[in-house]
């Protein structure tokens, strides 16, 4: 029995039910290869230990970005009383154009790093630094329902994960929030 597949894409039509479309990617040799993956009689070369979240070395750019750019949000807040890119009137953060962030990493000390070429664009939703009326609750079937005298409060910051991944039709970036 062979295994096939569909693929429909957006500006073809479907392929005919006897079509061989899609055999190529998934056969039965594709089973055998998968459970060779899994064999015992190999060194494990990823340790259990090694994907723990204290574990320093798994750390990767992305998250270790997220958590210097939350860090400079609590700094900032903590100074200012906002975050600074509500005060130049923007909800983003975004990292620095590519050619920028490699002619300063040329100059730096340690010298070409490509490290920043994978910082995303971070949206910070704060909204009670938005406005200075409280949020209160809007489910109507809430006890609470937009009662000024309970107001919503924070639970402090995002931290596992720092940030949210939103994958858009036209962009993908982060969310920070509390």
């Amino acid at each position: 029995m062979t295994n096939t597949r569909t693929v429909f894409l957006p500006t073809v039509s479907a392929p005919p039910p006897h079509s061989d479309l899609g055999s190529e990617f998934e056969t039965d040799e594709d089973d055998d290869i998968l459970s060779d993956c899994g064999s015992d009689d190999l060194d494990d070369p990823f340790p259990e230990d090694l994907f723990e979240q204290d574990n320093p070395q798994v750390k990767g750019i992305i998250e270790a970005y997220l958590a210097s750019v939350k860090e400079k949000l609590v700094k900032e807040i903590a100074s200012y009383k906002m975050p600074s890119c509500y005060t130049a009137k923007t909800f983003w953060i975004s990292p620095p154009d590519h050619f920028f962030a490699l002619k300063k990493s040329q100059e730096s000390s340690d010298g070409l790093n490509p490290t920043s070429l994978y910082y995303p664009k971070i949206f910070v939703w704060l909204p009670e630094y938005l406005d200075k009326n409280s949020i209160t609750c809007q489910n109507s079937e809430c006890q609470y329902f937009k009662d000024p005298s309970h107001p919503m409060t924070s639970m402090g910051w995002n931290d596992n994960p720092i940030g949210h991944r939103v994958v858009g039709l036209d962009q993908n970036y982060f969310i920070i929030t509390k």
